[in-house]
């Protein structure tokens, strides 16, 4: 992650190697996602989301609502509230805006 705050390219490209050589590694998982979010490349964060959490047992909440906010982001907001209503019951603090959205209580 210091490598993708100061080149956001050998960042990711960096990531990358590392999910190729480790591809069940957690840490690597969360920084893809991670950095594909924060470089609003929603089709990337799902992809990622979704290849890599095949093999792993558990995800840590940010990702989760990083896939989440990525599906809404492009317009899926059924798929996206759905993954929403999943977070706040499992105690994860959403923007208000987005529980209105997806009309959470």
């Amino acid at each position: 992650i210091i490598t993708y705050n100061s080149n956001k390219e050998l960042g990711i490209k960096q990531i990358n190697e590392a999910l190729d050589l480790y591809p069940n590694n957690e840490l690597a998982l969360k920084n893809i996602i991670k950095a594909y979010f924060y470089n609003e490349e929603w089709g990337k964060v799902i992809s990622s989301y979704k290849k890599y959490t095949q093999n792993l047992i558990g995800i840590d909440s940010e990702s989760v609502f990083f896939y989440a906010a990525s599906l809404m982001n492009l317009g899926e907001k059924s798929s996206s509230c759905g993954v929403f209503k999943y977070l706040v019951e499992n105690n994860y603090t959403i923007p208000q805006d987005v529980k209105s959205q997806c009309l959470i209580q």
